[in-house]
């Protein structure tokens, strides 16, 4: 691992040496690489539109709600105990201790679909304009969809369509950075600076995969115990 990270430093010095050439940066001070760099960001954002009271009593109750505190420390917090729990699951798990499990992930996702409802009443059609509340909504209809096929008796036998299923149900821990300014600029900075780290991430990829290749073969046909 040393030498990995090691080899994966070096190689992203050099690349960003280079970016620095193509980009023009060499002849600047650090401050205005942060300046131009602020620009850049600035300009790939956005308007917010924001929403506006409901008339009804439902949708102002509703609106209200959904913009308390309160109720978005309690999402939060039953964000992180779902993924707590859906951690807790190990090799050779009695019945009983595997439905409990599963009861209380029916709990959860029935409590993210009341809260998807609350905001889709208070917003209206500005609960799509956001693209945290279109990520809530394929995560919680994902999970519903899941919900209501094990309800009918629909198993997916496939491991790899279940291995991508329970993945996309642990991504709604990402809900909670909503709840902290200082964690939402961080993931927009991280977003923003993606593309210039592509081929430092595919040469990752690409050493993991082989890693990956070289263990399959070497311990695939080990005896298990």
């Amino acid at each position: 691992m040393f030498i990995l990270n090691l080899f994966v430093g070096v190689v992203i010095e050099n690349f960003n040496r280079m970016k620095d050439k193509l980009c023009g940066y060499v002849m600047m001070t650090q401050s205005q690489r942060y300046w131009v760099e602020m620009q850049r960001f600035m300009i790939k954002q956005k308007l917010v539109f924001k929403a506006q009271d409901q008339k009804s009593s439902i949708g102002k109750f509703c609106f209200i709600l959904s913009g308390h505190k309160a109720f978005e420390f309690v999402i939060t917090a039953c964000i992180l105990v779902n993924t707590v729990l859906m951690a807790m699951k190990h090799f050779s798990m009695s019945e009983s201790y595997e439905s409990t499990l599963d009861y209380f992930n029916y709990a959860f996702v029935i409590i993210f679909d009341i809260e998807c409802l609350i905001k889709l009443i208070a917003l209206g059609k500005y609960y799509f304009y956001s693209k945290w509340n279109l990520f809530d909504f394929v995560v919680v209809l994902a999970s519903t969809i899941g919900l209501i096929l094990l309800l009918f008796g629909i198993k997916l036998n496939l491991v790899t369509i279940a291995t991508i299923v329970r993945a996309f149900r642990m991504t709604r821990i990402f809900k909670y950075i909503k709840a902290s300014n200082n964690l939402k600029v961080l993931l927009d900075t991280m977003v923003y600076i993606l593309p210039s780290l592509a081929n430092i991430g595919g040469l990752i990829f690409l050493l993991l995969f082989i890693y990956a290749v070289l263990g399959i073969n070497l311990f695939a046909t080990v005896k298990f115990q």
